[in-house]
């Protein structure tokens, strides 16, 4: 129903009518234009990559675990920035690295010492060097490894666990990619001191490899990695010897004796410098064969070595 207005000023409702087939046209109509519009619509897909990926991957593995976790994980392979995966895990709340020689060597968590924690690498336990299950995390270079989980508390279907806490080192699994992917890493560092004691360099470098492909159907995946990383130290030092009120040998300073043996002079005994140089190299090598037929079984080989 619509009004319509003549010239007169007078008003009018004017009436249309509508025939049962008309109505039964426009009924089925609808749900047609419907469709069309959705079809036009064109579908859009959001692929996330590169470093907030990498937080993502990391915030859903906390967020989904039935236990107190921390994890890290790389946008890429090759992808972390530090020199160690130590480097890497002391950035996560109540982790600390120790420093050993100018590197992060070993991890304390939560405040208890390296030897009550234990360290897996792919959900098997790592053996030790030392006396104790502490493991020298600076043996595993960042680029090799794609993630770590750090468990706080216990969790039934790991291999073995430390009272502090457990660290689950992770290399990539290569089924969990589609397609070939390739990256090499150079990096070069120059040490402002200079080479210090004749023969050292004060040049060094860091090199890596990783390949990683997929075969028969994507039920076969393989992937490589080798890292070297070779970094000079050149460190100046001053050490300070004691000070005292009496010469070397426990008499009194020649020319400043004081028969008030309170007021005898205090002087610095004596002192020590010198130069250090260093060279540390490291080879790292992994390799991951996984192999996935079916959903029904699944089978992994991972190779480390590390020098």
């Amino acid at each position: 129903m619509k009004k319509q207005c003549f010239p007169d000023g007078r008003r009018h409702l004017a009436r249309q009518k509508y025939t049962p087939i008309a109505l039964a046209c426009a009924t089925l109509a609808l749900p047609a234009a419907e469709a069309l519009a959705q079809a036009a619509a064109p579908t859009q897909t959001v692929v996330v990559t590169g470093i907030r990926r990498a937080i993502e991957t990391s915030i859903a593995v906390k967020r989904n675990s039935d236990q107190i976790v921390e994890a890290i994980s790389a946008e890429d392979i090759g992808k972390l920035p530090d020199n160690s995966i130590a480097e890497s895990l002391a950035r996560l709340p109540g982790l600390t690295a120790q420093r050993v020689d100018g590197r992060d060597q070993v991890i304390t968590i939560r405040g208890m010492a390296p030897k009550f924690a234990v360290t897996l690498l792919n959900g098997r336990q790592l053996v030790s060097t030392g006396d104790n299950r502490s493991v020298e995390y600076d043996q595993f270079p960042s680029e090799l490894m794609n993630s770590a989980t750090v468990y706080k508390t216990p969790e039934a279907s790991l291999s073995g666990q430390g009272l502090a806490g457990t660290v689950d080192l992770g290399t990539v699994k290569p089924l969990d990619r589609r397609g070939r992917h390739l990256s090499l890493n150079a990096r070069l560092e120059s040490n402002s001191n200079g080479a210090l004691v004749s023969g050292s360099d004060d040049k060094g470098s860091r090199l890596s490899f990783a390949y990683i492909d997929q075969f028969a159907d994507n039920t076969l995946g393989v992937a490589l990695g080798y890292a070297r990383l070779n970094s000079p130290r050149q460190q100046k030092y001053f050490k300070s010897w004691w000070w005292a009120n009496t010469a070397v040998w426990g008499g009194a300073f020649t020319g400043l004796e004081n028969p008030d043996p309170n007021k005898h002079p205090h002087l610095m005994q004596g002192f020590d410098t010198g130069v250090v140089s260093t060279d540390s190299t490291r080879d790292g090598a992994m390799a991951v064969f996984e192999y996935k037929p079916n959903k029904d079984f699944h089978s992994q080989l991972d190779l480390y070595y590390s020098k």
